[in-house]
């Protein structure tokens, strides 16, 4: 067995584990009273998809440091956002989310900027964040995507259709992509939402649903 004695040696070996071991990604969690908080679906999604998940606790200063561990990010959901960040009021029915992971999850995004290779996914309110402005709570988001968030509007259409759109919806896959590899081309998945993407860029599109309209 040969063993790495040089500097050269060593970083080509460091290089070949690197390329052979899965990626990691850093899944956000919540800070609830003294816990970091995460459902452990999350990481059973990212290890199936063949990836190595960690858990990011939201602590200011360990940003860069995760920047640089991660080869690709997950930001789940959660609660509210700080209105007050971008200088309106949050809303009295709102449950905000605490102020350590907002700080630490835009940071994180802040330096995704600069790493527009790194794969990043969001959920929710981490997946509001990356567009240009919400509805929900009338803000701007952080640009990454163009297009906005908007709520449900059926003013100008005849139906009996709810809002929050709760049930079972069959999607339709837009591009290719690992997430859907192992799909069929047809997939249910389970929808509780009120408000939906809307994207100017249609890359940025992997599946839609029909709720009325697309």
């Amino acid at each position: 067995r040969l063993i790495p004695t040089t500097p050269q040696q060593m970083s080509d070996t460091a290089c070949i584990l690197c390329y052979f071991m899965p990626p990691t990604i850093g899944i956000t969690a919540d800070h609830q009273k003294d816990k970091h908080v995460l459902s452990e679906a999350y990481s059973a999604a990212v290890r199936e998809a063949g990836g190595i998940p960690v858990i990011l606790p939201p602590v200011i200063g360990l940003e860069s440091a995760f920047l640089s561990m991660c080869d690709g990010f997950v930001f789940s959901g959660g609660d509210d956002p700080i209105m007050e960040h971008w200088g309106i009021p949050t809303h009295p029915n709102a449950t905000p989310v605490s102020s350590e992971r907002q700080q630490f999850e835009l940071t994180l995004l802040a330096g995704l900027q600069e790493k527009p290779a790194v794969p990043v996914l969001g959920i929710c309110l981490g997946m509001q964040l990356l567009f240009e402005r919400s509805e929900e709570g009338n803000c701007d988001g952080l640009g990454f995507i163009k297009g906005e968030v908007v709520r449900f509007n059926f003013s100008n259409i005849e139906t009996k259709l709810r809002i929050p759109h709760i049930g079972w919806n069959f999607v339709d896959i837009k591009k290719e992509s690992a997430l859907v590899e192992n799909m069929f081309s047809e997939n249910k998945f389970y929808f509780v939402h009120s408000y939906h993407a809307r994207c100017e860029e249609k890359d940025y599109i992997l599946m839609t649903t029909q709720y009325n309209y697309n």
